[in-house]
């Protein structure tokens, strides 16, 4: 999820694995037409909601693994997404679900 562009802005779709992590197909304005993998596994087991605190792996253009944090906190009508890299670098989302299945805008945090 690298930062260059300021119009930088992205989107992931996201299934709801039966064990709780979050299968994610991610692309931004700096993947240049691909699309790539992330996989967040749920640090903390409570309730049936997908809302906490997860391990976040994803893969970027050099095939490169890059690790963070992804905390998700649930709202009246949305999710919010809030994404830290091993860097520091701050991505943020608003994300709708439905089924098994959510739907992520995100942009860096400036």
């Amino acid at each position: 999820m690298s930062t260059n562009n300021i119009e930088f802005q992205g989107g992931i779709i996201y299934r709801i694995e039966p064990d709780g992590c979050l299968n994610g197909l991610w692309s931004n304005t700096e993947a240049l037409h691909k699309v790539f993998n992330e996989i967040d596994r749920k640090k903390t087991t409570k309730g049936n909601d997908i809302d906490g605190v997860y391990d976040s792996s994803w893969i970027e253009d050099s095939n490169s693994i890059h690790t963070g944090e992804l905390v998700i906190i649930k709202q009246a009508s949305h999710y919010d997404f809030v994404w830290t890299d091993k860097d520091g670098t701050v991505f943020k989302g608003i994300g709708f679900k439905l089924a098994n299945e959510i739907t992520v805008s995100y942009w860096v945090e400036k």
